[in-house]
């Protein structure tokens, strides 16, 4: 993913989130292991604090304080992960987010979609682009990764018994990329 991405970072939420996935779901007992031994230059843990603008752009997406949002896990990671991009494109930055989760998508666009309208007013603001999964696979086709077909198959298959959202891999339009003639 580091090779099609570049360094992430992700919010403190859905580390935790991620973490405790690993303690109580045997599909995730790698996780804890390849957090632990990632450097801080290619994933970076922010700090979720319910204070300043990370807490004003979390309650303007959740509708509701974010103290009392927390309580409730459901969509929360999405919630945190819009919302720290939606304060680094207020404050001038460029932000990719990586979400598959239909609503988490939705937010995501509906945020991006204000961004842009307070970037007539305010051209400093930076922009908020959603990708996919799907997305990091095409970028990797062809690669050290995914070499092949079969590779790409292989993966698929792995990635989906761990996240039943994920789209059937003959749905994506990945094994037809112009990527794989491109890079022959």
């Amino acid at each position: 993913m580091f090779e099609a991405l570049g360094p992430l970072c992700v919010p403190e939420t859905v580390h935790s989130e991620m973490t405790r996935k690993a303690r109580t779901d045997e599909r995730f007992s790698r996780t804890q292991s390849v957090l632990g031994k990632l450097p801080r230059a290619l994933l970076e843990i922010l700090n979720d604090d319910a204070a300043g603008p990370l807490s004003e752009s979390f309650e303007r997406i959740a509708k509701m304080p974010m103290s009392g949002r927390i309580k409730n896990g459901k969509d929360l990671g999405e919630m945190m992960v819009v919302a720290h991009a939606a304060t680094q494109a207020e404050r001038g930055y460029d932000v990719t987010v990586l979400i598959d989760d239909r609503g988490g998508q939705l937010l995501a666009s509906h945020e991006s979609r204000r961004l842009g309208r307070l970037r007539t007013a305010e051209p400093q603001t930076g922009q908020l682009q959603m990708i996919t999964s799907v997305t990091v696979l095409e970028r990797s086709i062809a690669g050290r990764h995914l070499p092949d077909h079969a590779a790409l198959r292989k993966l698929c298959v792995q990635m989906m018994s761990l996240d039943d959202g994920l789209l059937p891999l003959e749905m994506t339009g990945l094994l037809d990329s112009p990527r794989w003639a491109a890079n022959r």
